[in-house]
């Protein structure tokens, strides 16, 4: 009984330590970044469409839900990955698998800059790895001072 409350503990501690390290993006990180001009909300629906039926099994069976175009911002899979720097669209998507069904819908981050998007599937359980590390930014209220 001890031994897996020592376990969970244990996990909890590396849990901790992992999401510690994480830094956010500095100020004269955003400040430096390069961004293209703002897509249209149905540029930006049209681009992850496309971008999304290139990678799907089966692509007529994409149903895609997205948000407007947020404010410039970035997103990171993991702690340690470099931010990926562009316009932020929130969109759940949701597509047939191997066998036929549908899968779910499941939460995407979009990253846009240009004619280069970057996806970040959004896992909603905060212990889980992978955990997505997305900021929108706010311009001077959310990026930290250096």
């Amino acid at each position: 009984m001890k031994i897996k409350n020592i376990g969970s503990a244990l996990m909890f501690f590396v849990v901790f330590l992992v999401c510690a390290c994480s830094t956010p993006v500095t100020k004269t990180q955003f400040e430096n970044a390069k961004f293209s001009a703002r897509p249209t909300n149905s540029e930006a629906v049209a681009l992850i469409a496309s971008y999304m039926q290139n990678i799907l099994i089966d692509p007529n069976s994409l149903l895609l839900k997205c948000s407007h175009v947020t404010g410039k911002g970035w997103a990171r899979q993991f702690a340690t990955d470099e931010p990926v720097f562009g316009h932020i669209v929130l969109c759940t998507v949701n597509a047939k698998n191997k066998l036929g069904g549908y899968t779910g819908q499941k939460p995407y981050i979009y990253v846009i800059n240009g004619s280069k998007i970057t996806a970040f599937e959004f896992n909603t359980q905060p212990w889980a790895e992978g955990q997505l590390h997305a900021l929108i930014e706010k311009y001077e209220q959310e990026v930290p001072a250096n």
